[in-house]
C-alpha cells in the first residue's frame, strides 16, 4: 500500500531530486496522508483539510462541515496516537461567529469532534493543531 521516497538532495529541499512516491490513503496536493478511507457520519472535508505525517508527528489543519456524529475520520492504524490527544478546534456559524467545540485524536484512530451539535447544518468546524506517533 505504501511507496517511498528517496530525496538525494542533501541539505535542502529541491522537489527535483524526489524519487518514487505514492500512498493508497490518499494525497493532498502530493503530500501523504494519513487518513483511512473517507469522512465519517456526513463530515465533509473542505479544500484546505489534510493530516500529513512529519517524521514522529502528525499536523492536522482545516476544515470540516458539520457531520451526524462525533467521529469524523478514521487515521490510519500504524500512525496513531499512543493516547487521546486533544487537538485545537472551534467551530464557525452562519454569521461568523465562533461556536466551542473540541477535537481528539483517540488512540483507537478516530478523529473525534465534541460540541458539533451546536453548530447548524453545513456549518464548518475548523483544526489546527498536532500530535505524535505511537
Amino acid at each position: 500500500n505504501y511507496g517511498g521516497v528517496e530525496y538525494l538532495g542533501g541539505t535542502g529541499f529541491n522537489p527535483a531530486n524526489v524519487i518514487a512516491y505514492y500512498n493508497n490513503n490518499g494525497n493532498f496536493s502530493a503530500l501523504p496522508s494519513v487518513l483511512n478511507g473517507n469522512a465519517l457520519n456526513g463530515w465533509v472535508a473542505l479544500s484546505d483539510f489534510k493530516a500529513t505525517p512529519n517524521a514522529h508527528q502528525v499536523f492536522i489543519s482545516g476544515s470540516l462541515t458539520n457531520g451526524t456524529a462525533a467521529n469524523a475520520w478514521l487515521i490510519a492504524e500504524n500512525l496513531r496516537p499512543s493516547v487521546d490527544t486533544p487537538i485545537s478546534a472551534w467551530g464557525v456559524s452562519s454569521g461568523g461567529v465562533l461556536v466551542p467545540v473540541e477535537a481528539y485524536v483517540r488512540a483507537t484512530g478516530y478523529i473525534e469532534i465534541t460540541g458539533y451539535a451546536s453548530l447548524g447544518t453545513s456549518q464548518a468546524v475548523r483544526i489546527n493543531g498536532s500530535y505524535l506517533i505511537a
